[in-house]
């Protein structure tokens, strides 16, 4: 959460790790390349299904389900008391960030694909 002046934004921070235990598509996970564009991919995934997520809350339930008030309460008290009344009339247009890193640990059996002639 980032207080400029009055402007309350909410900035969400994903760092998350997976493995590639096989492979059913025709890529050489052998190349780094190619793994730091699996990461991309993994990482636009993830921060989609988020902003799905908090579009739903604020958009379509304008309820603050995930509990970024609560977060507001105990970071920042201060400023949770000053906009506490009003939180169910902000909470719908807040702007909220979302960042992601993902980073594949391991490729597991994989080997460059096979060529077939």
């Amino acid at each position: 959460m980032e207080l400029d002046g009055e402007e309350i934004k909410i900035t969400i921070n994903v760092k998350a790790r997976g493995a590639l235990a096989g492979q059913q598509i025709d890529i050489d996970l052998a190349n780094p390349d190619m793994l730091e564009v699996l990461e991309t991919k993994c990482e636009e995934a993830i921060k989609a299904k988020i902003n799905d997520t908090v579009m739903v809350a604020q958009k379509e339930l304008e309820s603050d389900i995930l509990g970024f008030g609560e977060a507001i309460r105990r970071d920042e008290l201060s400023v949770w008391k000053k906009i506490e009344a009003d939180w169910e009339e902000l909470f719908p247009s807040i702007p909220v960030e979302i960042n992601v890193v993902f980073e594949i640990l391991r490729t597991g059996l994989t080997s460059k694909p096979l060529e077939i002639q």
